[in-house]
């Protein structure tokens, strides 16, 4: 029989689903819970998360029960699952957040990498690697860790991690190389104490709701822009200082031009179209040097 259970803040438990809420004011968070382990441990955080009226998704992660039982999910299609609740999330045209614990911090880190990544990433606890090597999801983490290192200079979201100092499941030096690594301008990490591999179901969980919620008041905003290129093409792409120069993000075919809308945060960037693998300046825009003489196209957002 399907068992579901309310929480003060009408935070419905499914034994299916995990955690749910209606829509909230402030946006949607997708919770997710480590290995060996299911979205019961996430019941402190999504009851404090929602207070701050944040709808809340919590899913159980492929491979796991109730009881945490031993993996049946491969590493890609847990990344596949936090991708389509990503999708499902981003259709409510809401303010998305990831928040991920222990293995659920490595998928939170690597939907920062998505072709449609959430509008930020939060890692509590977070597994770049795992003390235990006999842990049964040890094979899986590994995969995550491998995939995750080798993207993670791509993130671009803002990024905020927590970690304990007395961690004994994964060190806290995972949270230091985490943000060594992480390619967003925006990003912090905070440590705790005392709380040990437990943090996101511990005493600290209100603590935790607000400093989310803190960080993301913090933040500089995105603004929506639109470019175009007229000629003769079959991709056109676009890449800068705001994308580490990854030529991503493709124009769509216009009638007679190519037309590119995206969301950049207020600044000034060098940037060129790609044609065709050729990369050019933009015929519309003005001109920016580089110390040595290079030229790029100059794009202000504001």
């Amino acid at each position: 029989m399907q068992k579901t259970y309310n929480t003060q803040e009408n935070v419905k438990f499914d034994e299916d689903q995990g955690w749910l809420t209606a829509p909230g004011k402030r946006g949607t968070v997708i919770l997710l819970h480590g290995s060996h382990a299911s979205p019961i441990n996430n019941e402190l955080l999504a009851t404090e998360l929602a207070k701050l009226q944040y709808g809340i998704v919590s899913p159980l992660l492929k491979g796991h029960g109730l009881g945490g039982e031993y993996p049946t999910a491969t590493s890609q299609e847990l990344i596949t699952q936090v991708q389509q609740c990503i999708e499902d999330v981003n259709k409510q045209e809401n303010f998305c957040i990831v928040v991920g614990s222990s293995m659920g911090g490595t998928l939170a880190l690597l939907a920062g990498v998505l072709d449609n990544p959430p509008d930020m990433i939060v890692s509590i606890s977070g597994a770049l690697s795992c003390r235990d090597i006999d842990h049964p999801w040890i094979r899986v983490l590994n995969e995550l860790k491998t995939h995750l290192m080798s993207k993670m200079s791509e993130i671009q979201i803002p990024t905020l991690i927590f970690h304990d100092i007395d961690d004994n499941s994964v060190p806290y030096e995972d949270a230091q190389i985490a943000m060594r690594h992480c390619g967003s301008e925006q990003k912090k990490c905070i440590l705790f104490s005392g709380s040990g591999h437990s943090l996101m179901f511990s005493n600290y969980a209100k603590q935790i709701a607000l400093d989310i919620e803190n960080f993301r008041n913090s933040l500089r905003k995105k603004k929506k822009i639109t470019l175009e290129f007229f000629g003769e093409a079959s991709e056109v792409y676009l890449a800068g200082e705001f994308n580490n120069w990854q030529p991503t993000l493709q124009f769509e075919k216009q009638n007679d031009r190519f037309v590119l809308q995206t969301r950049l945060l207020t600044g000034t960037y060098p940037y060129k179209i790609v044609v065709d693998g050729r990369w050019i300046l933009d015929p519309k825009a003005a001109t920016i040097s580089t110390p040595n003489g290079e030229k790029n196209s100059r794009l202000v957002v504001d």
